[in-house]
Formats: structure tokens, C-alpha cells, sequence
């Protein structure tokens, strides 16, 4: 089978690829702080530099004490980490390649006393009546590892979560040529993504 298609220029609105391959998000937790340095830049550089056309970053957390299970996984709010990808975005561009962020917020995968804010309790809207993670009893194990919950969010929390990636994706659409695409992430929370679309559509177009 020809491989050709896979190097051909691609075309999406406002997004233009000089070929097809793209690299999927992968969590490094290499980012002391949550603070991109130069590691994180030469990693991302490399992979445009090679070819890649179009990236996805590792998860890349919103302003949330909870969303975070561990302080080297950058953050997308705080000034000092957008000064990093800021730096990750000019190597990208200068290697060909685009770049685009994952935001992300860990939900109830996260288990309470861990990450940056250890006090905060774990959020998310799955809270189970044992007061643990809601999910099938075929997932009983990944429920006794994960721990007791926080109190389950309620609608005003959830939408003031889906506040946080709504202000980072119009700050994203808006740069000039910055982040072409942006991926949100809210672990465990499948019945928020239509609202999320619905509120970024509302937002852009406001």
C-alpha cells in the first residue's frame, strides 16, 4: 500500500500541515513545577524537526487545585509555564511544525493528598454513593486503588471548570498563529463535552 497520502500537505480552515503525521499526547511529568524548561523544548523541537507536522502536548493542566496528581506536569494558566510553551511554540514553528495543547483536569483520577495543592480534595462529577470513584463493578480494582473521592461537584463547579478551558481555548483561537488547535481534556466527565462545545461556540462567537 502506498504511503504517499501520509506525506502530502493538509488543509483545515486556518490550520495548514506540510504532511499528515501527527503525535498524539503523551504525559512526560518532566516540568518542574509544572513549569516547561529547556528539556521541554528541545523534546517538542525535535519531533517537528523530524517531520512531525502537527503536535499535541502532553496534558497540560487549567487553573484547578485538583486538577494536577503530580507538580512536574506543566500547567496552561500559571504566568511562568506560558512563558515556557511560549518559548516550546517558537522552537516548533522554527523546526515547521504546529503545535496545539491538551488542557486537562485530572477529575477523580486523581487521588486526594497528591499533586501540587495536596489539600484539595479530588473533584469531578462521578462520585459514587460510597462516596468513591462511580463506575462498573468490573472496575472495582482501579476503584480500591484510586482511593475515597472528594464531594462530587455540583452543576455551578462544573460549569466554572468548563469556564477554565473555555478562557484558555479563546486565548489559544485568538493568538496570532501561536496554537492552531486546542484539545480539552476533563477526565471522567463524557457528559460535559457537549456542554463544553456549546460554551466555547458561545464564547467565540460573543
Amino acid at each position: 500500500m502506498s504511503q504517499s497520502p501520509l506525506f502530502e500537505p493538509f488543509q483545515l480552515k486556518s490550520l495548514s500541515l506540510h504532511n499528515r503525521v501527527v503525535m498524539a499526547p503523551m504525559t512526560m511529568e518532566a516540568s518542574p513545577g509544572g513549569v516547561p524548561d529547556e528539556h521541554t523544548v528541545e523534546h517538542y523541537a525535535c519531533r517537528a524537526a523530524g517531520g512531525t507536522a502537527f503536535l499535541i502536548t502532553e496534558g497540560t493542566t487549567i487553573g484547578r487545585p485538583a486538577a494536577s496528581h503530580n507538580g512536574s506536569i506543566p500547567n496552561f494558566h500559571a504566568a511562568d509555564a506560558l512563558v515556557g510553551w511560549g518559548k516550546v511554540v517558537e522552537a516548533v514553528h522554527a523546526a515547521g511544525g504546529k503545535i496545539a495543547p491538551q488542557l486537562w483536569h485530572e477529575g477523580m483520577a486523581r487521588k486526594p493528598g497528591m499533586g501540587p495543592n495536596p489539600d484539595a480534595p479530588s473533584e469531578g462529577p462521578s462520585v459514587g454513593p460510597d462516596g468513591g470513584i462511580a463506575m462498573s463493578d468490573d472496575k472495582r480494582i482501579i476503584r480500591s486503588l484510586l482511593g475515597p473521592a472528594g464531594p462530587e461537584l455540583t452543576c455551578d463547579e462544573c460549569f466554572e471548570e468548563l469556564d477554565r478551558f473555555v478562557e484558555l481555548e479563546i486565548e489559544g483561537h485568538d493568538a496570532d498563529e501561536g496554537v492552531p488547535g486546542m484539545r480539552a481534556h476533563l477526565e471522567g466527565c463524557p457528559a460535559c463535552r457537549e456542554e463544553h462545545e456549546s460554551l466555547l461556540a458561545l464564547a467565540r462567537d460573543s
